[in-house]
């Protein structure tokens, strides 16, 4: 029986947006964007690599990216399933 993957990126409902990512390497990740001043928020683990977050205070088109940690290495990177990409940091 083959494992089903989960749905993966910003998914935007009535109540904020809900992050999901796969980084099955991350120590850690949290979410940083425009909603949150460029803030770190962390995301839960899921297991398997899987890691999610629910926020009221984003919105549709926020600019926002992952950090993800491992170890000593920090890594800021755009969402893959991203429909727009920005050039922005933050």
């Amino acid at each position: 029986m083959s494992k089903s993957k989960k749905n993966v990126g910003a998914i935007v409902h009535k109540s904020g947006v809900s992050f999901r990512v796969w980084p099955p390497f991350a120590n850690s990740v949290a979410v940083t964007g425009t909603f949150n001043n460029w803030g770190e928020q962390p995301m839960e683990s899921e297991g398997e690599g899987y890691w999610h977050l629910d926020l009221d205070e984003a919105k549709a088109g926020q600019e926002y990216q992952y950090v993800l940690k491992n170890g000593d290495k920090v890594l800021r990177k755009n969402d893959p399933r991203a429909l727009h990409v920005s050039t922005n940091e933050g």
